[in-house]
């Protein structure tokens, strides 16, 4: 229910004909005693839906990318992470856009408890574990997998065990987006979202 609302809300402002790209911003609050005031985005994901061809694509910055916030009343580069906490989805959604070169009018803004449920919404997710691994109390075998909502919220924290650090949590993280997908029908004829690092 939670995933048809948010796409129902997208599609209003979609007309079909042209491709669209949405930014998908994970926080990193709602769990572990860490409010909502102050936050850095630890996934961002260019989302990009192309109807006619029945094709789409998730594409991940890197958290420790250097780029210049944009919005900001001077020049300033940090970590693109950061954008989000100095002015929130708007500066988040600005800074990506001019840092990749995509036209972003759009997002969906989920923080860590809001992963939980949405998996637990579409009754797990399934994975392909790239090596065995423990995080956050749970352990994962390689191989497939069907997860819960906190397993998959462990599965894609986990970063300074995995041998391709950041690169591996984006891969995990883009598996557990598509697997969410591919469970609600959201595409019902074409392939499943691209792969893209």
């Amino acid at each position: 229910m939670i995933l048809r609302m948010l796409l129902m809300l997208i599609l209003a402002f979609f007309d079909g004909k042209n491709p669209v790209s949405i930014l998908l911003l994970g926080t990193d609050t709602g769990k572990f005693g860490r409010s909502d005031e102050i936050s850095n985005t630890d996934t961002i994901i260019v989302a990009t839906i192309d109807a006619q061809n029945k094709r789409s694509a998730l594409f991940s910055v890197p958290r420790d990318t250097m780029a210049e916030m944009i919005g900001t009343s001077s020049f300033n580069v940090q970590k693109i992470n950061a954008a989000y906490s100095i002015g929130k989805a708007k500066m988040a959604m600005n800074t990506v856009s001019a840092l990749v070169n995509v036209p972003l009018k759009y997002y969906v803004e989920v923080n860590m408890a809001g992963l939980e449920k949405i998996v637990n919404a579409v009754d797990g997710v399934d994975v392909q574990v790239p090596f065995t691994f423990s995080y956050g109390g749970y352990t994962f075998t390689k191989g497939p997998m069907h997860l819960n909502g906190a397993q998959a919220l462990a599965y894609a924290r986990m970063r300074y065990d995995d041998p391709e650090n950041d690169y591996g949590r984006q891969k995990r993280q883009r598996q557990v987006i598509k697997s969410i997908v591919k469970k609600r029908n959201f595409i019902e004829h074409g392939q499943e979202p691209g792969d893209h690092p």
